[in-house]
């Protein structure tokens, strides 16, 4: 999940790069990995028009490898991402959805997972949660759909006092027993606004502890946790 966190992690920072130079009233832009590269597409929020606006290819670093703003036809690929991309974006006005999301999207191999996750907007608290999975046919049609945290999650970016070391919040009934690479993947974004060291999730049975300045992902019991920092942690 540690790996999956950091790559989920630059396709949303292509993400952010790409939306920063165009008008995002009027466009949308979806972001994957190819070849080794990132790419990322821009398209109209209008479905009529049914081109891609423009293309930018990233390295795994970030760095800009090729802008292309001649408008084309979309690729097979594409096409599919588009048509899931607008039925999250429809979505979101029927279902208390986020409005601002990014979307990444996997090929299972039978089906697409397709993630919802906020777009970090407020520079003052890190979002976790509000966060969803979509499945769908490997035809793009809609199949199924799924919380991954049962609600939004805001923690102040900016820690409380001096001694303050780390955050937390916990994952419960549905929740996945361990932190996400969605959790990871948010931190990773907003890492150059946050005060703190550390980020901990909490469920019934294990406690996953992500450190920020070494970047690293330890999970153990939540019994032996509770027992090294000799503190019982609710759940």
């Amino acid at each position: 999940m540690l790996n999956q966190g950091i790559l989920y992690s630059k396709i949303i920072k292509a993400n952010e790069i790409t939306l920063s130079h165009i008008n995002k009233d009027q466009y949308f832009v979806f972001s994957f990995y190819t070849d080794k590269e990132i790419k990322s597409i821009v398209f109209s929020k209008k479905t009529e028009n049914n081109q891609i606006l423009q293309t930018i290819k990233y390295s795994d670093s970030l760095s800009v490898l090729h802008i292309d703003s001649i408008p084309r036809d979309k690729t097979s690929d594409e096409e599919l991402y588009v048509k899931m991309y607008f039925n999250m974006y429809a979505s979101s006005f029927y279902f208390p959805l986020p409005k601002d999301f990014w979307a990444i999207i996997e090929n299972k191999g039978d089906r697409f997972d397709s993630y919802m996750i906020p777009q970090q907007n407020d520079p003052k608290i890190v979002m976790f949660g509000h966060d969803y999975l979509f499945t769908y046919k490997l035809n793009g049609d809609f199949k199924n759909f799924k919380f991954i945290h049962n609600n939004p999650i805001p923690i102040p970016a900016i820690k409380s006092s001096d001694d303050f070391q780390g955050t937390a919040h916990e994952h419960a009934n549905r929740n996945s027993k361990f932190i996400s690479a969605i959790d990871i993947a948010n931190i990773l974004v907003s890492i150059n606004r946050i005060d703190w060291d550390r980020h901990i999730v909490i469920s019934k049975k294990y406690v996953s502890i992500f450190d920020l300045k070494t970047k690293t992902l330890k999970i153990e019991l939540k019994k032996d946790y509770e027992n090294r920092v000799g503190q019982k942690l609710k759940n």
